[in-house]
């Protein structure tokens, strides 16, 4: 089922929950991960962060903070993406 998920100052945006490890996702993790648009969802363990930024083509996205630490972002469709901790 699509959600609305915003990232920063953006509108909210539907995203299709039909998410999958990538080709190049390492056996054993869970990120990063593409869904049919060719959004990119990244996560990243880290709990001690007081903010992670997600990295598309230049813009920054504040992700979201889950309670068990992680953090998880998604890209716009067919963007690559990296991240930044601090």
């Amino acid at each position: 089922m699509p959600r609305c998920y915003c990232l920063g100052a953006c509108c909210c945006q539907t995203v299709l929950e039909d998410f999958k490890p990538s080709e190049t996702t390492q056996s054993g993790y869970k990120f990063p991960q593409v869904n049919s648009e060719g959004r990119v969802r990244a996560g990243i363990m880290a709990p001690q962060a007081q903010s992670v930024k997600l990295d598309i083509g230049g813009k920054m996205y504040d992700l979201k903070k889950n309670a068990d630490g992680s953090w998880t972002g998604d890209s716009d469709p067919r963007m690559r993406a990296s991240i930044i901790t601090s």
